[in-house]
């Protein structure tokens, strides 16, 4: 009876959470893509081509604060040897440092993203008072994927940001 009682209160505290707080509900995607990671509001998804070799999965999502959450995966129908990575990496750097609206820009190796030393973090100022935060990476020998959020440079931005990141996992490739 007390271990029913014991079960009753802790099912309790998992259902309203310690102190009254919730997380905020998270929407998965990405895994028909290999990967998943929480969307912080309803996704919007989309597949396409772009060019002859390469197909593209994006998913984003806009969160009550305005800020807006997206992960895009570029799956390239060959296998990426180092040269041609690091290539697309710098190519995609070069991109967003030109964006018209950026202020500042800032990249550097990402730190604790496992099988992947081609890894980048960059933080765009942009105009209007807004931040941007990027995580690009390969997931797989075919596969580069992007992660972004961009919203007011105010605080908890970061935070949010590297929460998102953070939610990213890799699927094992299938046998």
């Amino acid at each position: 009876m007390r271990a029913a009682r014991w079960l009753a209160a802790v099912g309790l505290v998992a259902l309203t959470g310690c102190g009254g707080a919730t997380s905020p509900p998270t929407f998965p995607v990405g895994a028909g893509h290999g990967f998943t990671i929480a969307l912080p509001a309803t996704p919007r998804e989309r597949e396409g081509h772009e060019g002859p070799f390469v197909r593209s999965y994006v998913a984003s999502a806009v969160d009550g604060d305005g800020r807006v959450f997206e992960v895009a995966a570029f799956i390239i129908d060959r296998p990426l040897t180092a040269a041609v990575r690091a290539d697309l990496m710098r190519r995609v750097l070069r991109g967003l440092a030109a964006r018209p609206d950026a202020r500042s820009f800032d990249a550097a190796p990402a730190t604790g993203v496992a099988d992947d030393a081609l890894a980048h973090e960059v933080t765009i100022e942009l105009d209007g008072g807004r931040r941007g935060h990027w995580r690009l990476l390969f997931g797989g020998p075919q596969r580069m994927v992007q992660l972004s959020v961009v919203g007011a440079d105010e605080d908890g931005l970061a935070e949010r940001a590297a929460a998102f990141f953070e939610s990213f996992v890799l699927q094992p490739a299938p046998p």
